[in-house]
């Protein structure tokens, strides 16, 4: 898996993009309902695994319907520069690959995403107060994106400060354009 995972460039794109927008759109949510002063974590977990289902579907579907129309356009191309070659092998290998980069565009997404709602398990079950899963989720969502940093900064082969900056000041900004929101107090 990792081979194939650092030998395609657009899985390993996708990986990276789609953990990235899973991180912030849950640390959206999970904002927001600090700055709501929501107190309780079962709140947060339906909303969270409204936001995770949501962004795991779309992610697979797109990344599937996408790729299945990218794969499609490269096969007839194929046929309408060699054709007489059998493209057999390569249609399958094409739908394999295919199903590969929706599932990776969908659960990557997911799965950072629930890992972000995690401590709202604990403070439901009553092991945590929830305002010590709020910060615990916001400790995650900096680790998350200075671990994709460290990845950005790896591919590029720049500097790993530069990218955990980077992506920490993604995280930055999504706390104060929904702080902002919430001084307007819709």
């Amino acid at each position: 898996m990792w081979e194939l995972i650092s030998e395609n460039h657009i899985l390993r794109r996708y990986l990276v993009m789609n953990s990235f927008d899973g991180t912030l759109s849950a640390f959206g949510l999970v904002i927001a309902m600090f700055l709501s002063k929501v107190s309780d974590p079962k709140l947060v977990l339906i909303s969270g695994i409204g936001v995770v289902f949501a962004t795991g579907i779309s992610g697979v579907w797109s990344g599937y319907l996408s790729e299945k129309a990218e794969r499609k356009h490269e096969l007839l191309e194929l046929k309408r520069l060699n054709p007489g070659e059998n493209l057999e092998s390569r249609k399958k290998e094409f739908g394999e690959l295919t199903i590969i980069m929706g599932l990776a565009n969908g659960m990557s997404t997911a799965i950072v995403g629930a890992l972000v709602i995690s401590p709202f398990f604990f403070a439901a079950a009553h092991f945590v107060p929830v305002q010590t899963a709020f910060l615990i989720s916001f400790a995650l969502v900096a680790v998350i994106l200075v671990i994709l940093g460290a990845v950005m900064s790896r591919i590029s082969k720049e500097s790993f400060w530069k990218h955990a900056f980077l992506t920490l000041l993604a995280g930055f900004m999504v706390g104060i354009i929904i702080f902002l929101f919430e001084l307007l107090k819709f």
